[in-house]
């Protein structure tokens, strides 16, 4: 095995045990966790199996496998910031709601204490 894969099966190894603790620790999403699992695992067993991956990538009809790498990585980045785009949108969503509650709720309040008694 190439020092690289050492390195990539190590990595591999240390980021799905991190994942697990993060989502057994409800930090996590299940969605989440099945995605990074998935990239965590196909990086472990490109490390483990360099041959496999050199069967996969000629099956693409790629020139090398740094072509591969390459591809997938932007396509897997575009499906993250994705992800992380939708998220943000909702969040946002639920701030401008909140906003408007608690500023309804001044109104309220202030109508409240204006009333002669």
């Amino acid at each position: 095995m190439e020092p690289y894969g050492i390195l990539a099966a190590l990595l591999g190894a240390i980021m799905m045990a991190i994942s697990i603790r993060e989502y057994l620790r409800g930090k996590l999403s299940t969605t989440s966790f099945l995605a990074w699992m998935a990239i965590w695992a196909a990086i472990l067993i490109t490390a483990l199996f360099p041959r496999l991956y050199y069967s996969l990538v000629a099956a693409l009809g790629m020139a090398t496998p740094i072509h591969f790498v390459t591809t997938f990585s932007i396509i897997l980045l575009f499906a993250i910031v994705y992800q992380l785009n939708k998220r943000l949108e909702e969040v946002n969503s639920k701030l401008n709601s909140m906003a408007r509650e608690i500023a309804l709720m001044g109104v309220d309040r202030d109508r409240l204490e204006d009333r002669p008694g």
